[in-house]
């Protein structure tokens, strides 16, 4: 973000900047479903699909289960996280043009405050804060309860410290519940292999 800051310094994109077809696209739609819902909707269901059916999908939880085993068992570790970066940064930049399209603005803050609300979203979502664990649909589900979350709380009159601190105190709660069930399956296991050793 700081190179970002450099690079563009304290230049705004605006609506006036933008194609009247651009900015039409933002806010049109078919009837009662806006063109960025549906682009979500096709991005999502694409990334999911990709994830569960090619190797090199299935292969990036390995990466995040346990990354040596993945190197012994000859998946190119690398290059996978090299993959998973290259989407990331595709996915966010499409975030940004989106972002643009619906609200006709933006500059090298944009986006600033949004990382522990991401990160609360998937682990709320049940992605295993450590990798390895997780769907796609979780983490969009998780991300539509803390949007509502961020949404009614402050219509409500909730103070922006309060549902930052709400949003903080879900991904703790994740993070601890997760944590228990693996502890507990991990005894289970442990229980499971010393009756039949």
């Amino acid at each position: 973000r700081g190179v970002d800051s450099i690079w563009v310094g304290s230049r705004q994109i605006t609506a006036a900047d933008l194609p009247d077809g651009f900015v039409d696209f933002g806010s049109g739609g078919i009837p009662a479903v806006p063109w960025l819902a549906l682009i979500a909707l096709a991005v999502l269901m694409a990334t999911a699909y990709y994830l569960k059916h090619f190797g090199s999908g299935r292969e990036l939880y390995a990466l995040g289960s346990n990354p040596e085993a993945a190197r012994l068992a000859g998946i190119p570790v690398r290059r996978r996280i090299l993959l998973a970066y290259t989407f990331c940064g595709a996915l966010a930049g499409l975030a940004g043009a989106l972002y643009l399209a619906r609200f006709g603005n933006v500059d090298s803050g944009t986006g600033t405050g949004y990382e522990l609300t991401v990160v609360s979203a998937v682990v709320v979502g049940g992605v295993v804060f450590t990798g390895g664990s997780g769907s796609v649909y979780g983490a969009a589900l998780g991300a539509l309860l803390l949007t509502s979350v961020n949404s009614v709380l402050p219509a409500l009159g909730v103070s922006s410290v309060w549902v930052l601190a709400i949003n903080g105190f879900l991904l703790i709660l994740a993070i601890a519940v997760d944590r228990i069930v693996a502890l507990r399956v991990a005894t289970a296991l442990k229980k499971r292999n010393a009756r039949h050793g």
